[in-house]
């Protein structure tokens, strides 16, 4: 179903029927959202959008320290601060900014990172009277070997 498909109330009381209650009504709310989705950043090969804007929300996928298709050198401190750069560039491409931001999600690879990791992001997020809500992982392994994968919604 692409953003312009519709249903005919036929389809929809058939769907309804096949579907049963609840599932149909879970169906029909995905059929009236109709999200914009607007890549930024975005690699071809990858299954996802960098950014996507659903009314005046935004959510950005997880950034990692990627710099013209690289992971930056330098350790946590670099990564975490070029995935923050990605990431204020995801959303002044969707029409948001790092101010809006309501909250974010941090998947540290090294737990013992994280003193480090919050230096760099106070020095991005220095409005410490505004912070975005935050919930921050340990995580196993991130994708490319990288030390930090960084992800969050914002308002436009």
């Amino acid at each position: 179903w692409g953003p312009e498909a519709s249903m005919s109330t036929q389809q929809v009381a058939w769907a309804g029927a096949i579907l049963g209650a609840s599932a149909f009504a879970l169906s029909l709310v995905t059929l009236i959202r109709r999200p914009t989705r607007t890549v930024i950043l975005g690699l071809p090969s990858k299954p996802y959008n960098t950014a996507h804007v659903y009314n005046d929300v935004v959510f950005t996928s997880g950034q990692v320290g990627l710099k013209d298709g690289k992971l930056v050198s330098g350790g946590i401190e670099a990564e975490s601060l070029q995935a923050l750069a990605n990431i204020k560039a995801a959303l002044e491409e969707s029409g948001s900014s790092l101010d809006k931001v309501l909250k974010v999600s941090v998947f540290l690879n090294d737990i013992n990172d994280y003193a480090k990791f919050n230096e760099v992001y106070l020095s991005v997020f220095s409005n410490r009277a505004v912070l975005p809500a935050r919930t921050c992982f340990a995580v196993n392994k991130l994708p490319i070997g990288a030390c930090v994968e960084i992800e969050c919604i914002a308002t436009k």
